[in-house]
């Protein structure tokens, strides 16, 4: 059996080979040693070469830097066997597994300090330095060194031309292969790392050092690829970026700019440059220039795009808005394709001419023909009110809406405006007011929250929206219980002119109503609602509106602005009565009573009727029909709407997707379907213009720092890729009314929360399991109940007397009834009542007297006896109070308890 020389790769005579070293390092010191230039080199296997080649005279003259002792092959050999055992920890594997880049943390705590140490500034100002860490090749290659390097040190009187380079052959990027390089330092400095083991060169501008160690550890693996061409085991090939990678990162850049509101000079923000280089420091950030060509491809997407709707008419709401004295319009347009809902939102900047809305016509109309769509408008969603007779007038449209939360807002701001609640908003208004202008007064304020151990955010005046009332509303609640308590006990010095009960209850039905509006608001926001979604909403704020209050004057104001500002939308707007009607998930329910739905069956039958004798009969000039529906035509619509309530009654299972189900449907019920697609895709709410486009809109600060000749192109780039935002959507925020208590916050160290429950007086040997688990600490949620109720007022505290109850006269006893009384002794028992006079009522705990008992005998002295707790009518708060250390009364106990657990019970001193 013959091997193969790995040196030449003759097979010659088994005598004639020498078996090479199976360590690596003995391996790499007999490669440098004779010169060997092995082939075909594999791991685990036992390797041969020829003994020509391992000769004494084949030993090559070793460098000047390096020792040259003479010695024999044997001696070495065994020198170097003997020394694997002490380097085996410190020198790696040849063929370990190749390591991965990991993403080291950036302590971005030294910012400052570095720009402090002017390190961006010579980062800029050395182009050198720069080309090497932003477009990643070192500085040092054969053709470079002689340049810089030899320059550098020629001046410091160093003649380095006879310094000997590690693979000349290799250019720095192919050496790179063999290297994972990190850039985890902020300010741009780069670190090479070998492959294969731990050794690491930092802040290095050449790659030299790494060529001496890959010449010396790694030199296999490097003559491997130099005859290959492949290096199998490097742990990354850092191929340069393609520039169709590069031209797609540039794209979706300018994609996240626009759509946030970003203007594109933000690419020379350094910070933004560090990010990007710490994260693939192989690409650069494009240029302004570059980002404008790719603003323009997305501005003309709208134009070049052939967009297929399907057949039918479409839907269109607008709002306008004013900036810079510019006047900008946003419309969205509704369409199906392929039956499903479809919209394109618009941004656009127009001239006002006489009258306005001919202007907003006209420019709607125009960038509906560059887009190519040519399909009529039927239904127009304004988002002011002031447009709704301009675009009626027109007689353009077959609906025109305004939306609806226009309505909701209407409505809201007539309640607040109303004299059964303006009177008493403007009372609470001056005292939130004049409250912290008094000094002394609000002295004595602070220190009674102190003593109270109490917190809540002070009001702050209600102005503009609103939703900012509700807010206004909210805090006040939190805090009346603290006003009250707090003129209460300084009633004498502090002026009497905080609001009366009346008027609380008052505030209480106000807060109520208006959290209805908003979250019928935001309910409708957040399922993309259409106009059959209206009536359900109103129908629930009207069943909010009865209370049980004392004064059903202020009932009845709210029920004539309820009557006045939305009941049309239920009774007489056929629209948003045929869209509901249309609805299988709301058909036939009890939003509507029996008799309405038999009206609205009525009605769309004959609307159906005429509209079908209206399009296929010419108009006169006066623009009336010249024949009337036949009858024939309309008896097959209403067999059809009698079979479509019909089968909606017995069908269980309906998409959540109105569309779907009507696809499904759509030969069963023809007429019905055209119509139910039309009214279907008209939105509930209108686009909101000053989101985009207004003082503080998103596109606002991008817009007026780009040249006024490329703003309309950034204006046709953002319609394409910000996201859809209605008018409602700005009142679905959540109110904040109390700050959470941090407990490593040195301001809250001193609120140290106490169940108040465990305060209640009661004897020390009745509590019991089940009292326990009762005086256990309750859940409170975000809101408070008590501003939340529509039928409690709030009732100042009485100052109780404690009573001295006496002992009942002992029966006369008799001896059988005694012993039967031993077994089953009577507990004391304990009932719930509920104080309903208070909007901060909670259940109270009062002890029952047992039944009638001869007292103990065992002691004659005078001994005080033990009193009931009376009733407690004082109200008590649902939110969280703290504990205040009280006495307890004469022939009484008070035991502290948290969760469950008695901490202390504290019994009467003797005086």
């Amino acid at each position: 059996m013959k091997f193969q020389c790995c040196q030449c790769g003759i097979l010659p005579d088994m005598a004639e080979l020498i078996q090479l070293p199976s360590n690596a390092s003995t391996l790499n010191k007999w490669i440098r040693k004779f010169n060997l230039k092995l082939i075909n080199v594999q791991k685990n296997k036992v390797q041969y070469v020829c003994r020509k080649h391992v000769q004494e005279e084949k030993v090559v003259e070793k460098l000047p830097y390096e020792p040259t002792t003479p010695s024999s092959s044997e001696f070495e050999v065994k020198q170097e066997e003997q020394e694997v055992v002490h380097k085996e920890d410190r020198n790696s594997d040849l063929w370990v597994d190749p390591k991965e880049e990991y993403a080291e943390e950036v302590n971005y705590d030294d910012l400052e300090l570095e720009m402090q140490q002017e390190s961006y500034g010579t980062y800029e100002e050395d182009e050198e330095r720069k080309n090497y860490e932003m477009d990643c090749q070192p500085t040092t290659s054969t053709a470079s060194y002689s340049s810089s390097s030899q320059c550098e040190n020629s001046q410091n009187g160093t003649d380095l031309s006879n310094l000997r380079l590690c693979f000349p052959e290799l250019s720095d990027e192919q050496i790179m292969i063999f290297c994972v390089k990190t850039s985890s330092n902020i300010s741009g400095e780069t670190s090479l790392e070998c492959g294969m083991c731990a050794e690491q060169y930092f802040n290095n501008t050449d790659t030299r050092p790494i060529r001496i160690h890959l010449e010396a550890q790694h030199s296999v693996l490097v003559q491997n690829f130099i005859k290959t061409g492949r290096a199998s085991l490097a742990p990354k090939n850092y191929s340069p970026m393609t520039e169709l990678t590069k031209m797609n990162a540039d794209q979706e850049l300018c994609k996240f700019l626009i759509a946030n509101g970003l203007p594109l000079s933000s690419v020379k923000d350094r910070n933004l440059e560090m990010l990007v280089f710490n994260m693939n420091s192989s690409y650069t950030l494009p240029t302004v220039d570059t980002l404008y060509e790719h603003l323009r491809i997305f501005a003309s997407i709208r134009t070049k795009a052939k967009i297929r709707i399907d057949p039918g008419p479409i839907t269109v709401s607008f709002d306008t808005t004013m900036y810079n004295n510019k006047n900008y319009l946003a419309f969205t347009v509704h369409y199906y394709q392929k039956n499903k809902k479809q919209q394109m939102i618009y941004l656009r900047e127009f001239e006002i001419a006489q009258p306005m809305v001919s202007s907003i016509i006209a420019a709607i109309k125009n960038s509906l023909d560059e887009s190519n769509i040519r399909a009529p408008i039927t239904t127009v969603v304004s988002g002011k009110a002031e447009y709704e007779d301009s675009l009626e007038a027109t007689n353009a449209f077959k609906q025109v809406m305004i939306c609806f939360s226009q309505n909701i807002n209407k409505f809201a701001e007539s309640l607040i405006e109303h004299p059964v609640f303006s009177d008493m908003l403007a009372k609470i208004r001056n005292f939130i007011t004049k409250l912290p202008a008094n000094r002394n007064t609000w002295g004595r304020f602070k220190a009674f929250l102190v003593r109270k151990r109490s917190h809540g955010e002070y009001p702050e005046i209600d102005n503009g929206h609103w939703f900012t009332t509700v807010d206004f509303l909210t805090k006040c609640l939190h805090m009346h219980k603290l006003f009250s308590d707090f003129l209460h006990s300084n009633g004498s010095q502090t002026p009497q002119n905080y609001i009366a009960v009346e008027d609380n209850v008052n505030m209480v039905y106000l807060h109520s109503l208006l959290n209805y509006c908003k979250t019928c608001l935001s309910t409708m926001v957040d399922s993309n609602a259409t106009i059959a979604d209206v009536i359900p909403s109103i129908m629930d704020i009207h069943a909010t509106l009865d209370i049980t209050t004392s004064n059903q004057t202020v009932i009845d104001a709210v029920h004539i602005l309820f009557n006045r500002l939305l009941l049309p939308f239920v009774e007489q707007s056929d629209i948003h009565r045929f869209a509901l009607f249309l609805h299988p998930l709301r058909h036939g329910q009890s939003v509507l009573p029996t008799n309405e739905w038999n009206r609205v069956k009525s009605a769309i039958s004959r609307h159906l009727s005429l509209r079908e004798a209206t399009e296929g009969t010419p108009l006169n000039e006066l623009g009336q029909m010249s024949a009337l529906p036949s009858y024939q035509d309309a008896l097959t619509v209403d067999k059809e709407v009698l079979q479509y309530s019909a089968y909606v009654a017995r069908t269980s299972g309906v998409e959540s997707e109105v569309m779907d189900w009507w696809t499904r449907h759509a030969t069963r019920f023809p007429r019905l379907y055209k119509y139910a697609r039309e009214l279907f895709q008209i939105p509930a709410f209108s686009i909101d213009a000053a989101f985009y486009l207004g003082d503080y809109g998103l596109i606002t600060n991008s817009l007026s720092q780009t040249d006024p000749s490329k703003q309309k192109m950034l204006l046709q780039a953002s319609s394409e890729l910000v996201d859809f935002r209605s008018k409602g959507d700005v009142m679905s925020k959540t109110i904040c009314v109390k700050r959470k208590r941090e407990v490593s916050n040195a301001d809250d160290m001193w609120y140290t929360p106490i169940d108040m429950k465990a305060l209640l007086a009661c004897d020390a040997n009745d509590i019991s399991n089940g009292t326990r688990r009762l005086l256990q600490k309750a859940q409170t949620s975000v809101f408070s109940q008590a501003a939340l109720s529509k039928n409690r007022i709030f009732t100042p505290p009485a100052s109780v007397q404690n009573r001295q109850y006496t002992l009942p006269p002992a029966p006369k006893r008799i001896w059988a009834e005694e012993i039967a009384k031993v077994p089953t002794r009577p507990m004391p028992q304990k009932t719930y009542h509920l104080a309903n006079n208070s909007p901060y009522s909670r259940p109270v705990v009062i002890r029952k007297q047992p039944a009638l008992l001869e007292p103990k005998q065992e002691s004659t002295s005078l001994v005080e006896p033990k009193m009931e707790p009376p009733e407690m009518h004082a109200p008590v708060s649902t939110r969280k109070y703290y504990a205040v250390r009280t006495v307890p009364a004469p022939g009484q106990k008070i035991v502290r308890s948290v969760n469950g657990k008695v901490l202390q019970v504290v019994r009467a001193r003797p005086p």
